[in-house]
Formats: C-alpha cells, structure tokens, sequence
C-alpha cells in the first residue's frame, strides 16, 4: 500500500551516518593534506566557502512513467582554484508514477549525499573582476538509500524495496547567477543511477537489462560564508584580479619623490642633519664629517686626518704630540691611526683619491721625527705566485717614493717590505679590491729593508 514519506530515529540516523562518511571525511584528509605543504607564496586569496539549499523535481526515467515527484537538501561547496571546486550534496525526497491506468503504481522514498567534483566552464574569461554567472559541470559519487512501495503486484516484475542502500554515481551541470559579493542564485539539473541489484528497482519493477535513471532538477539558493576580508569563492574571481588590485593599490600610493634639500648625498628622508653646509663630507647618516674628532668638521680642517692625542689650533692643525717611545713595536697598541693605500688590477701607481692619506702620513712623520714606518705591499690572489710577489714589491716601492719626492720624507725612515698574496683581508675572493694594498706598521729599530723579489730560474736541457 501507498503511504506518505516519513523520518524515524533509526532512518534519520542512519542518513546522517551517510553523509559523514561521504564528504565529511574526504574533507577532513584535504585540509591534513593542504596544511602539511610548506607554501612560500599562494597566488590565490583566501576565499570563502559556498553553503547552499535547494528544492526541485526528482523523477525516475525507469520502466514505469513517472509523474512530478519533489525533493530538496544542502550542500557545501569549496573551490580549489579558479576552475575546480568540490560540493558535497545531501538530498531527500519522493517520486512516483503509474501504468495502466493507476492500476500499477509506486511511490519511492530516495536519500543521498554524495561528492561531487566540478569544473567551470566561463572562468577563463579576465574581462571582469568577478563571473556575472558560474556555468558549471560535475562528476561524482556517494551512497544512496531507497524504499519503493508498489500499489498492487502485477507482471510479475514488481517487487517492494525496503531501505536499500546501493553506491551512487551522479553527472550533471548547472548556472548560478551572482546577485551581490554574498549570495547567488542557480538551477542545476543531474542524472543518477545506482551500482547494484538494485539498479533496475528504483521504480520497484525489474525489467532485466534496463537501468533505472534518477533526474533530479533544482532550484538553488546559495550564501558565502566566512570572514569579511575573504575573497568570494574563486570560481566567481577573475584569476588576475589580485594582481590587478595590488598594482591599483601600488599606482594609489602618493608617487615617491626622493629630496635632498642640503645636497649632501643623502636624501632627507634619512638625513640625520638636513641642513649640512654647502660643499661638506658627510657620513651615511648626512652628519657632518670629523675624522680626526677635533671638533672641527672637514671641510673647515685645515688638517682634517690629524693624529689623535694632540693639542690643535683653532684650524684643527696638531701642534703638541704626546711623548712617544721612540722604541716602539708593531705589536704596541699606539695612538695613531695608519690608512691603507689601494690599487687597481695589476696596476702599482697611485692613484689621486689615495693622496691625501699619503699627506697626513707625512705630516704625521713631521710631527713624530724618531719613529720609522713599516711600508707592506700586498697583492690579490689572480695571477702567479711570483707574479703577485713582484707587483706587491712594485707597490711598496711606489708608495716610497712617492713620500720621499713629493714630502721629502727621509728614506731611511721608510722600510719596504712585500708579502705577495699572503695574509690578504677577503679570503673568499680572490679578486677582492681590499687585498690589493699598502700598509703601515711602526718600524722596530732593527728592521731593514726586504730584498726584491728573486726571478725563478728556468730549468733547460
């Protein structure tokens, strides 16, 4: 006999059971998966999930014509990308139908929940911020549960269902057209059919070799849920609207104008003095520069790398050095600042910026009449191990001469000394500017003069 659908405690659990176990937990796996994954940068926003109701016709295109039957559900749905998203769908609802003029007739109670795997078919189009609409197919399967009831038995075929449960496979596609950032609207039809002996019962008649087909039509009504700041279900975005709204907020920026109001180099944005006097050295902060820290600035210093621990004259010149031990060491810490003179590649002249160390080394052996200097010429690691040898020599011999003809500095004040590649400041590279150099030491009383380099002999027959 033919009665109206109804739910009872151990039918309604057994439906909830079904949808858990149907798309909760393949759910669950996804985000284990998504949140192991070490991401540098996502190229897509965070973006909210869709929650839906819908409401339609369910009919059975099976052995038996049907007539208008009703169902309806929910279903939760979250993109993966642009084009692909997954929907878990859960439905519920009855359809009939009659031969025979109502002598034979049934009426069957149906329950699903499935997942369904979707791809848009309009997201490739980036005219547009946002789809005006989403046209979509899908493909997916689950479980289903059925009883059919049967007016009266007759060719033999009929038979009553109770609570069958069978796999679902369900195709089908669908458009939802966008009313506000929120809430959509669409139709959506699919086909169902079932893999099991039940397959050709769904219309409680069996006709061997036939499968009964499920069609199901609905209206849906669709709400986006999440926070405020999340982007709308991708399949809704333009791919490049991130892009594009990051160079928008770039191209919104008030245009970067960098000023450097005193000249000094330094634009004012980090400029610690910004009203530095016209011509004045300054450090990387714009404050004016005092090598020597006399308390006058360089450019008023008439002698602006003077030795420390002097008395200086209101021109910032040192006039009364401190008592020196005239046997003095290199290995003494001493009161004096010694530059170091640099070079081009494979060059030793001197080149002009390295004068004025030069000078202040004169003036500081003026000043200091009983030390002597060490001069160390050094070179890069490029080239041979005699090469690199000569040149360093080359370039302690110029610095030499250099402060005896232009200062008239004494010779025998100065030692030369080389070193070739050896003890060179950058060790990892072996072109560095910084190894290619002069310095200073405070000579020991002792110390004479190094032999120039000796040429290697060539071996013969």
């Amino acid at each position: 006999m033919i009665t109206s659908p109804s739910f009872n405690t151990t039918r309604s659990g057994s439906i909830l059971g079904l949808f858990f176990i149907t798309f909760c937990l393949p759910s669950f796996s996804t985000f284990a998966q998504v949140g192991l994954r070490d991401i540098n940068y996502d190229a897509t926003p965070t973006h909210k999930w869709e929650m839906g109701v819908h409401l339609g016709h369910l009919f059975c295109a099976g052995d038996i014509t049907y007539n208008p039957g009703f169902a309806g559900g929910i279903h939760i749905r979250k993109a993966l990308d642009y084009v692909f998203s997954m929907r878990g769908d859960f439905n519920h609802g009855w359809m009939q139908g009659e031969r025979f003029s109502g002598n034979n007739a049934f009426k069957t109670t149906w329950t699903s929940a499935t997942m369904h795997a979707m791809v848009s078919l309009n997201n490739l189009k980036w005219d547009e911020p946002s789809r005006r609409t989403n046209i979509y197919v899908y493909v997916g399967g689950g479980g289903n549960q059925f009883s059919a009831d049967f007016k009266e038995e007759t060719g033999g075929g009929s038979k009553d269902v109770d609570k069958a449960l069978s796999p679902i496979l369900d195709i089908g596609f669908g458009l939802s057209i966008r009313l506000n950032e929120n809430v959509n609207i669409g139709v959506d039809h699919k086909f169902s059919t079932l893999f099991s002996k039940y397959a050709d019962r769904i219309d409680a008649f069996e006709n061997q070799g036939f499968r009964d087909m499920t069609n199901y039509t609905s209206i849906r009504v669709n709400y986006n849920i999440g926070k405020k700041d999340h982007a709308e279900p991708l399949y809704w975005v333009n791919p490049l609207q991130t892009f594009i709204n990051d160079i928008t907020d770039l191209k919104a920026k008030p245009e970067f104008k960098p000023s450097d109001s005193d000249g000094d180099g330094v634009m004012d944005i980090f400029d610690l003095e910004p009203e530095t006097p016209f011509g004045a050295q300054v450090d990387t902060r714009g404050i004016t520069l005092d090598s020597d820290g006399d308390g006058i600035p360089n450019h008023e210093d008439l002698e602006p790398y003077s030795p420390p621990n002097f008395e200086y004259d209101d021109k910032g010149v040192a006039v009364k050095p401190l008592p020196f031990d005239t046997a003095a060491t290199s290995e003494q810490v001493l009161p004096l600042f010694l530059p170091m003179i640099h070079f081009k590649t494979n060059q030793f002249d001197i080149r002009e910026t390295e004068h004025e160390k030069l000078d202040y080394l004169s003036r500081l052996l003026f000043l200091y009449q009983d030390i002597r200097l060490t001069v160390i010429g050094y070179a890069d690691r490029v080239g041979t191990e005699q090469y690199n040898n000569e040149i360093s020599y080359q370039r302690a011999a110029a610095v030499i001469d250099f402060l005896t003809n232009r200062f008239n500095i004494p010779r025998n004040r100065l030692v030369l000394i080389w070193k070739g590649e050896k003890d060179a400041v950058v060790v990892d590279d072996e072109d560095s500017y910084m190894n290619r150099r002069v310095e200073f030491q405070i000579a020991p009383l002792d110390l004479k003069d190094m032999e120039p380099p000796k040429a290697k002999e060539k071996k013969g027959y």
